[in-house]
């Protein structure tokens, strides 16, 4: 009782339709949910709803913006610019993350490599 190509190809099918059904349905159920704003925008940002994200973590700071996870808001706000190929805007943030947040590690050395990059496709 192997895998036979009809076999594989309903499988294949099914994980199509589970994967459509994760993403049309997952983001609906994300955007319309009663979660607090900074999980909202992380939910979306992990769901790859970049432009949604961007807006919800816009969102999130403004409504408290000394909130432990603003810190890392700000640096997913650049990450959400840099996957929706705003470059200069992307940068701007990066930059200001940077200057801001000295003590944040992992973030800033992400910052960091993505504005070399930048600087050296002469992105400004």
């Amino acid at each position: 009782m192997g895998l036979t190509i009809g076999r594989i190809i309903i499988l294949a099918a099914i994980a199509a339709g589970g994967y459509w059904a994760w993403t049309e349905f997952g983001q609906a159920k994300v955007e319309n949910a009663q979660l607090d704003p900074y999980d909202k925008a992380e939910s979306l940002f992990v769901a790859s709803a970049y432009e949604k994200a961007l807006t919800a973590y816009g969102a999130a700071l403004n409504q408290a913006p000394s909130d432990p996870r603003a810190v890392r808001a700000k640096f997913r706000v650049a990450r959400c610019l840099d996957q929706l190929r705003r470059y200069s805007e992307a940068l701007k943030t990066y930059r200001e993350f940077v200057a801001s947040r000295p003590n944040e590690k992992d973030m800033v050395a992400t910052a960091k490599e993505r504005i070399q990059a930048y600087e050296i496709k002469g992105i400004k």
